[in-house]
């Protein structure tokens, strides 16, 4: 990740750009240029105002130049950030696949053309732009509720299990196996449906059935039940002080 990092501070100061989706209008080297350039009759990516043809991939001859101009720079800012020293070719690696990244976000905004050869207004594709958005979006919120629901019952399991140890208590065989479901499926095994909220305001994880954990439903419910059983304890009791 830390190299993934290096590369965006190299783009950053390169390109002037810090986020990927920043690129859809981007506005790289023209046709002309790049054609001068690959025809020999014409100077190649200029190291001082670096532009990519974005409408090619990063093998063409201009991009191949590009790269190989930003990986002379990250050389130097590897030296002078004090950056961990890498082998060229994955330098290069990286600063391809930042590129592809970069050009997917740009050919994304780019009308598309539709089965009867029509292009897309800008109209379309302002709309097609906000619904990727949103789904994405939607995605993101997927992935932090699934988060939580792994960290919440793992920590709920978790302390159970080592209460169970220390006090020598019957169920500490139950716990030692909830527990361990919990750690097996891990974050990408959570439901990611929406929560509730319930008494206490407390929020009260509903069970998505999925065909390949329908099993575990049962067991992620005992889990679920005990935390807010153990929670609004606590919320009662603070309330009566």
């Amino acid at each position: 990740m830390k190299y993934q990092a290096n590369v965006r501070e190299l783009f950053k100061e390169v390109f002037h750009l810090t986020k990927d989706d920043e690129y859809m209008l981007y506005e790289g080297a023209s046709r002309e240029v790049v054609s001068c350039f690959t025809n020999g009759m014409g100077p190649g990516p200029d190291p001082l105002a670096l532009q990519w043809d974005m409408t090619t991939t990063h093998k063409s001859d201009w991009n191949r130049q590009v790269v190989d101009t930003l990986c002379s720079l990250y050389m130097t800012m590897q030296q002078r950030s004090n950056w961990t020293v890498r082998s060229p070719q994955s330098i290069r690696n990286d600063i391809t696949n930042k590129f592809d990244q970069c050009r997917k976000c740009w050919r994304r905004a780019r009308p598309h053309i539709s089965s009867n050869g029509t292009h897309e207004t800008m109209q379309q594709v302002g709309d097609r732009l906000v619904d990727y958005t949103n789904e994405r979006l939607r995605m993101a919120r997927v992935l932090s509720r699934r988060t939580t629901k792994f960290e919440t019952r793992q920590k709920v399991t978790s302390a159970l299990l080592s209460d169970r140890k220390a006090t020598g208590k019957e169920d500490l065989p139950v716990w030692a196996y909830l527990n361990s479901i919990v750690e097996t499926l891990g974050k990408d095994g959570m439901s990611s449906d929406e929560s509730e909220t319930e008494d206490c305001e407390l929020p009260v994880f509903r069970l998505k059935t999925m065909p390949w954990r329908a099993n575990f439903g049962q067991e992620m419910q005992i889990i679920d039940e005990q935390r807010l059983a153990v929670s609004c304890m606590v919320c009662t009791s603070y309330h009566t002080v």
